[in-house]
């Protein structure tokens, strides 16, 4: 990944250029990668796990805000790149994978879910 100032001469820039290259923001950080061809699989294992993440999800959104407090907390706290929603959504889908699809009975104390 590169770091780009002032892409395509212009302040910033986005999006796909000739099938060639793309240009993104990331936490403020314009960057420009190879263009790659998206791929869509399909097998039993990839909707399997696109069910977990839809599952975690749905939990997120069911939580009580007392619980997502706790795991923005718990994210910001340990200065880790990301929210406590997704803190919570891969704990979550680690919980699913190791437990058969099975959910978690209590999910609000972070970073372990039971």
């Amino acid at each position: 990944m590169a770091k780009v100032t002032n892409p395509l001469f212009s302040i910033e820039a986005s999006g796909k250029f000739a099938d060639t290259v793309v240009y993104q923001k990331w936490k403020g950080i314009d960057f420009a990668r190879k263009f790659v061809k998206p791929t869509n699989a399909n097998t039993s294992g990839q909707l399997q796990i696109r069910g977990y993440f839809k599952t975690a999800i749905a939990a997120w959104q069911a939580e009580q805000s007392a619980a997502k407090l706790a795991w923005n907390t718990y994210a910001k706290t340990n200065n880790l790149a990301m929210t406590g929603m997704n803190v919570y959504v891969g704990a979550y889908c680690k919980f699913l994978l190791l437990h058969s699809g099975t959910a978690p009975t209590v999910t609000n104390t972070p970073p372990n879910m039971s």
